[in-house]
Parts: structure tokens; sequence; C-alpha cells
């Protein structure tokens, strides 16, 4: 068998294997193989004869057979094969130099470059061009470009010195496609069992059609596993030849898949005897394959068949007068997807066009799309006078480089991070942005989508904190007197110079140590007791210290010390500034000493630099001196003559001043306190005073003098370091605050637009995978900062950990490392693949321990559970509703009220979550011992479902008639039920139906759950009821395992029937008449 001359007497050419025989030049054939062998038995021959023949040799190769393998190949046959290489008679080529150059199929580009390697094979004296090309690499978007790329070259093939023989790869091919394939060629190359067969053109070589009789054996299997549907016709003509109906002569598999016609009821029968009004289809299915039953080009088309209610996308051809074959594919699915791809566009873009960020869209620079936000971005009036430049115009000449860079890589299909960049406005103005680019199609072809964010005023808040923070720490740092803040723990996170100095320790060697590294133990019993009397009554205090320091001088120091909160509102520090009162100290116990010489007290006190007055026990002004006179703004005949009648002494101080007075009578030591004064000129002005007994020759106190300190700066400083203290730190990358308790407290946008769930999940978020792990390692391990790779969904992230507000959170930043991982997975996967039995039997035992731990532990955790989080659960619920009734004064469509109520809304849902939690772990461990009572099944059912929030999708029916009461404990019964309703929420994430029923059953009451969700699957329905089991992400497994013990309880039963896809129900037995 072999190809036949293309016309009498033209040249013919040896193609190397038997089968095939002698062929002209411009022959085309293509080869349907199956294995990298199947490649070989043909193309190694091939080329084998062309070389001999002094023929131009081109091998276009593609897996499974590529480059140096098929030179190998090729080697073992023609052993001077380097000879033929060194003088340019033969080119093995990867499909991505020639078919690809660039990334793109340009078919024109590639016919053209074959003509121009024939030409220049003639020149260097070579008899024509012998070449291949396996099309293995021919995506399904690509087939119907090379499918015409191929029919190209059938039409000009002929005019060459030139022959060609494409190779396809048979499992890649439809139906429909082997038929492309097939019609494009002269003659095809099969395999059948161990023999290859040609099959040539039927129209052009009088073969095809016997194969589309399906004469020949070798095509049937072919035909029986096509994916598309395949029938062959005979048409039926009237006198005037006009179609009026046709036969069908054979049909596959596919056809009768496809059409739900089956073969036995379908070959011999005309199609208006099958289907009848098939003659009035709107589709014309008579006429269109009528004109395709007489000899002409092949026709490929959509239709939609009334008939069948189906699309159907159809290819059709003549294999001889009145015959036609047509292959066609069930696209019903597919349209329903475009007409919801055009509807959702069309939704997507106005979304585009009205969000906040710059959106544009873009190939190589040139703008394809942009937003109004984008317009604005870059001042531009309209679309074209924006387009006008390539946006590579519109960036700094110094980041030209690095942009048009990761365009590239974009186009490539990488995923690159959000990233921090410049742009040029139209008015000339370079301002900072955030970018993110992503590849999309648009118009049919890929281009990156960049979603562009202004950032100027954000930087700007940056600098200004930075600015606000430098000003706090130069403030600090140049202060006289001791500034330092201490965890609740005791251990310093930040002093001054100043402190450092004195204790000769540097500022950052300070930070983790503690009074008790520093000092006496004696001295560091009294410090923590004061820091801990701050902590614990949340109030300031003002005491006096001393202590001898490394220069080894005694130094007195008045410190006033004062809880720092972060911005929620907690402790997390104790705040103290110390002012050096040694001097001052000296004064006092010199006064003291020297009180009775009245007059020399009276000179000394009244040029002293400190405030002092002098009074007796029946409220009378006795002195004071003109520092207390500067302070107060009246004179000392003012004060003498009026007393404590004048305004001095504010009226909310009055008890307090005399409460003061009081104990320095009763006890006769001196006390310290800080109140308010109202000078002359009606300001007031915050001091710090110490009262000091003064004793009569009896030993009684007689009188009382005090020294007054002006704290106004002090004040001012206390409240800027608790103020700045809170600042949350800003960043571009995902940076997430979280605390030691599990509590997220911080987000910045980019976290919100990777995680947009992060906030809401809380540590049940994959983000904060091994969360004890790290907590341990700053709490035990005393770590300050570390880092870790985790997966967080189908992305790596490195983690780097670092404790921030002084020590109370820890600060999380994220950076992307797919790139790295993709590199590292490809090892990994051989070592995971030996391994799998191993680490599956590891997984399972580690399992087995970790849940009989936790159970071991339960019992001894639940009472502190309860305790410890109840209480700060019932202050929460409090706090929000007092907050509801406060915002109730807002206008309803303040902003500011709207974005407050769904806070609100959100950190509820999360209490009443954790009460669930609480719940389930108490009911879980403890005796239960029910209370029962007759109680209606109505209410119960009611108070169950009040407790929930019932979507808008979920329809609610009730069949509760048939009993009106039960014996029962109320509390444990509406628990059971709220957890039986929960999980069937829960099921339902579409939507669907909650149907609860009650009715009596042989002396008992049966109580029925049921939902219409996703069902139980059979592998864990054995499981269903161990506690700590779940297959939801978010859960403790604990519900149905306490629902469990509640009803066992009342001595009743509860089972379950369920069926994936379609719905559980969940039946509760309870005796009629049991009451303990």
């Amino acid at each position: 068998m072999g190809i036949p001359m293309r016309e009498h007497g033209e040249e013919r050419r040896k193609f190397g294997i038997v089968l095939v025989g002698d062929i002209p030049w411009g022959t085309h054939l293509c080869q349907f193989y199956e294995t990298k062998q199947d490649l070989i038995e043909i193309l190694v021959p091939y080329f084998a004869e062309g070389l001999k023949n002094n023929e131009f040799c081109m091998w276009i190769t593609s897996p499974p057979l590529e480059v140096e393998e098929a030179r190998q190949a090729l080697l073992r046959a023609v052993p001077d094969l380097d000879e033929y290489s060194k003088k340019g008679q033969i080119e093995l080529l990867s499909y991505r130099d020639w078919h690809l150059l660039d990334g793109e199929f340009d078919s024109k580009s590639v016919l053209q470059s074959w003509v121009e390697k024939e030409e220049a094979a003639l020149k260097r004296g070579f008899e024509g061009l012998r070449l291949t090309g396996n099309t293995f690499w021919v995506e399904r978007k690509l087939w119907k470009s090379f499918v015409d790329y191929e029919e190209a070259i059938n039409s000009v093939i002929g005019e060459h010195r030139m022959m060609a023989l494409c190779t396809y790869c048979l499992q890649n091919c439809t139906g429909t496609d082997v038929l492309d394939v097939v019609r494009n060629h002269i003659g095809t190359l099969v395999r059948q069992g161990d023999e290859w067969y040609l099959v040539e053109d039927a129209a052009r070589r009088k073969a095809v059609s016997g194969a589309l009789k399906l004469s020949d054996q070798k095509y049937r299997t072919l035909l029986e596993n096509m994916e598309d549907g395949f029938a062959y016709h005979r048409v039926l003509f009237d006198e005037a030849r006009k179609p009026v109906d046709y036969v069908f002569l054979e049909v596959n598999d596919a056809f009768e898949r496809l059409t739900g016609l089956q073969r036995e009821n379908v070959v011999g029968r005309r199609v208006t005897e099958i289907l009848p009004g098939m003659e009035r289809d709107t589709a014309d299915w008579i006429n269109v394959y009528g004109r395709t039953a007489s000899p002409g080009e092949p026709m490929r088309f959509d239709s939609f068949s009334a008939s069948l209610g189906r699309w159907y996308m159809v290819s059709a051809f003549c294999t001889e007068n009145d015959h036609f074959v047509a292959t066609f594919e069930d696209i019903t699915e597919r349209k329903k997807t475009e007409q919801l791809v055009r509807e959702s566009e069309g939704r997507y873009r106005v979304l585009v066009d009205s969000a906040p960020d710059a959106i544009l869209v873009h190939r190589e620079g040139n703008l394809l799309y942009a937003n109004p936000a984008a317009l604005e971005l870059y001042g531009a009036k309209s679309f074209d006078e924006l387009a006008s430049h390539n946006l590579l115009e519109l960036v700094p000449s110094e980041d030209v480089e690095k942009s048009a860079d990761r365009a590239k890589k974009v186009m490539n299909g990488h995923k690159l991070p959000l990233r921090e960049a410049r742009i040029i406005r139209l008015d000339g103005k370079i301002i900072p942005v955030e970018v993110i680019s992503n590849l999309v199609e648009y118009g049919g072809d890929r281009a990156i989508q960049a979603i562009i964010r202004d950032v100027s005023e954000r930087m700007k808040s940056e600098e200004e904190i930075r600015q606000r923070d430098q000003q706090l720490q130069d403030i600090i740092d140049n202060s006289p007197g001791l500034v330092f803040i201490k965890d609740l723990e005791g251990r310093f996170i930040k002093v001054n110079a100043r402190m450092a100095q004195l204790y000769g320790v540097s500022q950052t060697a300070f930070v983790g140590k503690t009074d008790y590294d520093l000092g006496s133990k004696e001295k560091s019993n009294y410090y923590r007791a004061i820091d801990r009397q701050v902590i614990e009554s949340g109030e300031s205090k003002l005491v006096e210290e001393e202590d001898v320091y490394r220069d080894g001088l005694r130094r007195v120091w008045l410190t006033y010390k004062f809880p720092l909160h972060d911005a929620g509102g907690r402790q997390y520090a104790v705040c103290g500034i110390s002012t050096e009162i040694t001097e001052r100290k000296k004064t006092e116990e010199a006064l003291i000493q020297s009180l009775e010489r009245e007059q020399l007290l009276g000179d000394l006190v009244r040029h002293a630099s400190v405030a002092v007055v002098v009074g007796d026990l029946i409220d009378r002004i006795l002195m004071v001196n003109r520092a207390f006179e500067d302070l107060t703004g009246y004179s000392e005949e003012e004060l003498l003559r009026n007393g404590w009648k004048t305004p001095l002494n504010p009226p909310e101080f009055i008890k307090l001043t005399e409460a003061k007075l009081a104990e320095v009578r009763r006890t006769g030591k001196s006390v310290h306190y800080e109140k308010e004064y109202v000078r002359k000129d009606s300001s007031r002005v915050p001091i710090e005073l110490v009262v000091n007994p003064f004793f009569d020759k009896d030993g009684n106190v007689s009188r009382y003098f005090s020294f007054i300190t002006d704290i106004t700066e002090r004040k001012k400083a206390g409240e800027e370091i608790d103020r700045l203290a809170s600042f949350p730190a800003l960043n571009p990358n995902p940076v997430v605050e979280v605390d030691f308790g599990g509590n997220v407290w911080f987000v910045n946008p980019a976290t919100e637009a990777v995680f947009p769930d992060l906030k809401k999940s809380g540590l049940s978020h994959p983000f904060f995978s091994n969360w004890e792990g790290v907590v341990k390692a700053f709490m035990d391990e005393k770590k300050t900062n570390f880092g870790k790779e985790e997966r967080i969904g189908d992305h790596w992230y490195h983690q780097q950990f670092y404790l921030a507000q002084k020590g109370q959170r820890v600060r999380i930043y994220a950076v992307n490392i797919d790139e790295k991982k993709q590199a590292e997975n490809q090892l990994r996967t051989q070592l995971e693949e030996y391994s799998k039995n191993l680490e599956r039997t590891v997984e399972e035992k580690t399992k087995q321990l970790s849940d009989a731990e936790r159970l071991a532990t339960i019992g001894q955790t639940a009472g502190m559970v309860g305790h410890d989080l109840r209480n700060p659960l019932q202050t929460i619920e409090g706090a929000i509703y007092l907050t509801k009734e406060e915002l109730k004064s807002l206008p309803p469509e303040d902003k500011v009220r709207q974005n407050a109520l769904e806070t609100l809304s959100f950190v509820e849902e999360q209490t009443n979550y954790m009460n669930k939690i609480v719940q389930d772990l108490q009911d879980f461990v403890r005796p239960i011992t029910p209370q029962a009572e007759m109680i209606e099944v109505r209410r119960m059912v009611k108070n169950a479902l009040r407790m929930l929030e019932i979507p808008n999708n979920v329809k609610v029916s009730s069949t509760l008639k048939d009993v009106a009461r039960i014996v029962a404990d109320p509390q444990l019964m509406t628990r059971v039920l709220y957890n039986l309703i929960a999980n069937a929420l829960q099921a339902m994430p579409m939507g669907g139906k909650l149907m609860l029923s009650a009715r009596t059953d042989d002396g008992a009451v049966l109580l029925s759950v049921s939902d219409t969700g996703v069902g139980i699957p059979d592998n864990v329905k054995a499981k269903i009821f161990t506690p700590l089991f779940t297959t939801k992400a978010k859960g403790q497994g604990f519900g149905l395992a306490v629902a469990k013990r509640l009803v066992e309880a009342h001595d009743g039963t509860i089972t379950f029937e369920s069926e994936a896809g379609k719905g559980t129900t969940f039946k509760i037995r309870i005796p009629r008449g049991k009451v303990r």
C-alpha cells in the first residue's frame, strides 16, 4: 500500500518504511501515536531515508520524545549523524523554539518560516525539505488555530519541494479532533496491535470513506471510545432533489449517551420516525444536512435542538454522494456557563467601575481599560488622554527597568506580592502607591490587571507617628528625673538615659530585667508591692523612694506610678516618673528639726523654692512662702485674712483634704496625695502635697506644714506616654497583632486583602497554626522574636514573630515564599511518596494519643474555664448592651453608628460562640441530675430557636400538635435542641429546610430535628457522638457528645438517619412520665 503520485510523472521520494512506499514532494501525512516507541518506529527510518537522499531534515520535538532522546534514537540508526549535523543537513528543535517563539503561536509566521527553510535548503544544494512536528504541546484553547494552520499547510505544500509528517497523541484527541486531523492530511498512519496501517484521503485518495463507513475494524475501537457523538447517514431527496429526510446508518456509544436514543431504535430508521416533528425543528437539520451530503466544504456550527431540548456543536462532512458523517458534542452546560459569564462580567464591570482603588488593564504598558478611580489617580480627564501614554512613561526613570521586569514575570504566570512603587501623574507630580498585579484574559488574549492604591496620606501619617515617637523619646531621655515602664510581671520595657546612667546599665540591656536583678531583695520587694497596688487598683499612686546608686550617693525620689492601657483599654504596663527630692528632703528634715524656732522656720520657708503652707487644726492658714504666692496668685495677706474660705480649695477635693489632715492627726505621720488648686485667676493647677505633722511639747499634733509641687508638666508627660504607647504599627505587608489570649487586635489593609476572614476567624484561621508553640516560645523560652514557614491555604509564607505593645501582644509579619517552596516541593514529593504509609500510621497513633490526653485534662480544666471565661464574657455582654443603648442617641444614617453596630454585632456573635464552647465543655464533664418538670414542647422549641440566628435562606417548619407537654429538665432539653438545630443550620450553607416535630410513640415522646443539608458521610457516622471529633473548621467536637449525655440523663436515646447530599434527621426518645 502506498501514496499515489500527485501528477503523472512527478518526482517521487522514498518515505523510509515499506508501508508508505514512495511519495511525491508536497505530500502531507499524519501519524496517531500512543507511546514514545510509536514515534521512534516511524520517525527514525523517515529521517534516516531523508539524510541518505540529500534532503534537509527538520525534527520539531515535544513530550514524550524531546530533543536529546530523539537524537539518541536517530544516532542508533544513523551512526554518522554528527557528520550530517556538522554540514547543516539536520536540525532538531523543541516546539518552544519553533512554534512558540516569544511564548505565542503565530501560524502565519511558522508557515512562512517553513518556506524560508525550504528556500535556504535548495540554495545550499539539498533536494528539498523533509519535516515533522509533534503536536503534544497544543492546548485546547489553541486547537482551532492549529487546525487552521494545518489546513493552510495542506493548501500550499503541493507547490513546494517539501514533505511533512505531523504526529498526534491519540489519547489527547476527541472524535471531532480526529476528523479535523484526517481532513487536513492526505494519509494517516495508525497502529492496531503490532501492525501499522496507512489510511489515505477519500476525496483525494479514496480511503477515508471506508473508515467512516466503519468497514475497517481498526477504526471501530476508536469510534466506540470517542467522547463525542458520531452518526453516519444517508439523505433522502424528493423528485426536485430537495432533502426531505435522512436515515441513520451507524452511531457510536457516545451518540446514545448524549441523545438518549438507543442504537437498536435508530439504525436503519428515518429521523422523522424517531423524532416526530423533526421536519419543523427550528434548527432545520434536514436542509442543513442535505447541503452537507453533496461534495463540498465541511460544516461546523452550534445549534439548538428543540426536539431534544439540548445545544450541540456539530461537525459534518460528505463522504460520498448523498451520505454524510456528523460528530457532535453536547454543549448545553457550556452555553449556560457562557450566559452566566456574560451576566457575571456585567456585575464585575459595575464593581470595578465603582471601586475606590485604581484598576487598570494593560498589555506591554499599552492601556486597555481604566476605571474612574484610575483616571483620577493619574489626573486624566478621559480614558483616551491616559491611553495616549505608555504606562512605563508614567514611572520614574530609575524605576522603569524594575517595573518592566515585574510585568514580564506576571505575563509569564508568576504571582507577585503587593509592592510599593511610584507613579507620575499627568501633571508631573510623583506620588507613592501600592500595586498588586495579576495575569488576566482580556479581549481573548493575556493581559495584566493592576490594582493601585495611593498611599501618600498613610505615609505622611507614618512619618508623623515616627516624629512623635522620637519627640517622646527625646523628652524622656532629656528628663532630669527617672522615667521607666514595666510590664505586669515587673520586667522593664523602657527606661530613660538618666536611669540607665545611675544604674550603670545600657538602656538596651535594661529591657527584660527586674528590680531583683538590679538591687537588694528588700528594696525590690518594696518596689514590687507598690507596682502590684497600681495594677490591682487601676489607679495612680504617689510614693517616696530612696536608694544608694553606683556612685555611692543616697538619693530620694518622689515617684508617680500609674497604669498604661492599650488601644483596647486593657492594662499592659506600669509607668513611673520620679522627681529627685534629695535636696527638698534635706530641707524638709531641717525644717522639721527646727520647727520650734518659728522665726528661723519662717525665714527659711519664705525663701524656699518649694511652695510651703503652715496651718493649724481649726482651718487657719498661719504662713505661706513666696513660692506658694506665685503658685496660687494670692498674697500672703489675703490668705492669712481669709484662710481656706478663699476659692483655693475646689469643692470636689474638700472631703479628700479633710480625710488627709485627719490621717495626719490620727497617725502622726506624713501623708502624700494629689489634688488641684483654683488660682486667683480661676485657672486650675494640679499639685502634689506632702503634709507633715508638728508636735507640741506634750507630743500632740498641733499644727501641720505642707510642701506643694506643681505637677502640670509631669501630668502632660504621663498622658503623652499613655497615648503614644498604644499606636499600632503600620506596614504595607500583611501584619497582625494578637495577644496571648488569642484576641486579634490589629490587622493592616494588606492582611485584609490577602486574608479577609482572618480577624473574624481568630485563632481558628490557618494563619495562627501552632499558636501554642508561639506562646511557649515567648513565655517559656523567653524569646523576643523568631520566624517560621507556614502554608496558609494555597500559598506559603514566612512568618516573623515579635513582641509588641510592651510585651503584651505578638506582632506577626508574613512574606509570600511560594517560589522557594516550589523548588523544595519537587524533592519533597518523592520522599513523601516513599514514606506515606509510615506517615499515615504515625498520624493515626498521634491523634489517638492526643485525643486521650485531651479527654484526660477536660475534667480538670472545666471548672477553671467556667470561672475564668464566664465572668469576662458576662462583662463583655453588659458592655455591648450599654454601648448599643448609647449609640441610639446618634442619627440612624450616621456612618459611625452603623459601623459601630456592625462591629458590636460581630463581637456579640463571637461572645455567644464562646459561651457555647464553655457550656459544652461543662455539660460534658459535670455530673448531670435533671430537674424534671412539666414543660410545653412549643415553648422549649421557641426558646432554642430564639438563641440562634436563622439565615434568610432557611425555611423553618414545625409539627408539634401531637404533644403539647413533656416531662423533662427545661434547661437541659433546650440545650439539646440548641445543639441539634445549630448543627442543622451549619449543614445548610446554601439554604434549605429545617423541620421540627414531636409525637407520642409507645409510651414515650419522640422529638425530631431534620434538615435538607449536605448529610453525614458514611465514613464518619460511627464517630459522630465521639467527644472531640468534628469535621468542621470551627468547632471543638463536643456538641453532639453533650447532646447524647443530656438525653441519656433523661433515660432517653438519641439516634440519627442521614444520606449524603439529601440531609439528616436526629431523633430523641424520652420516656413520657419519667421524673427525677
